[in-house]
């Protein structure tokens, strides 16, 4: 294939040989890619500054199945405060794991390289990472074809009043159909739980909550990821 020029997220790098180095990234035109970056360690380097995890480039490549050739990068956002600060680099190096382990090669989506870029923009502005990352979590599992049920009771389908959430199921439960293992849950965490299943992250600003509620939330939803997703995540050590 001939050269082409696409923006891609930097999932992860890695060493290859003495002076080259692997690169995974998340490209717009061509999904998720492997690069080898040659001559990059080299001191002299164009590219390194360019190569370095959680950072938005513009590449200049030769894409091929399997490992394609890097020729030139350019930094177009640095992310520097998620590199600064300790708490947003685990979630943003969370939600690189994530995309990179989930993701098969060569299968674009400009709607996931937008949920990269929408959640990296969120931690960037201030807005609470928690709720970014609890947003990102209910979208990749969307992507993965998990689509949990908020709007009526996943075992009968009927609009009963709910009151549980119900991982192996998939979803909210109503009172008829609780049994004695569903934990029963508040109003307030069955609204969180629904809206942020139903809100995009560019829409964060709508979202309204205590801290109680989000934490309960936020439990739940890391129940349906490691129920559903099926990856062991080494940022998840990094949480606290």
């Amino acid at each position: 294939m001939n050269e082409t020029t696409t923006l891609a997220f930097i999932l992860k790098t890695m060493p290859y040989k003495e002076k080259d180095r692997l690169v995974y990234a998340y490209t717009k035109e061509f999904g998720r890619l492997t690069f080898i970056a040659k001559g990059v360690n080299k001191m002299e380097s164009k590219n390194a500054a360019a190569l370095q995890e959680l950072s938005l480039v513009e590449m200049m490549i030769i894409p091929k199945k399997g490992i394609s050739l890097l020729l030139k990068a350019t930094i177009v956002d640095f992310y520097r405060h998620l590199k600064e600060d300790l708490q947003l680099q685990i979630y943003s190096s969370y939600m690189n794991e994530y995309v990179y382990k989930q993701e098969e090669e060569n299968v674009p989506d400009a709607q996931l390289f937008t949920l990269i870029e929408d959640s990296f923009q969120a931690l960037q502005a201030g807005y609470p990472p928690q709720v970014v990352y609890d947003l990102f979590n209910l979208a990749m599992l969307e992507r993965s074809g998990t689509v949990l049920e908020v709007n009526h009771c996943v075992r009968c389908q009927e609009t009963n009043p709910i009151a549980s959430i119900s991982i192996v199921d998939g979803g909210f439960v109503c009172v008829d159909c609780l049994n004695k293992n569903d934990p029963v849950y508040s109003k307030e965490v069955l609204k969180l739980f629904r809206h942020m299943q139903l809100l995009k992250i560019k829409n964060i600003d709508k979202l309204s909550y205590t801290e109680t509620t989000l934490k309960e939330v936020t439990q739940i939803i890391e129940a349906f990821v490691e129920e559903y997703s099926g990856i062991y995540f080494q940022t998840k050590k990094f949480m606290t």
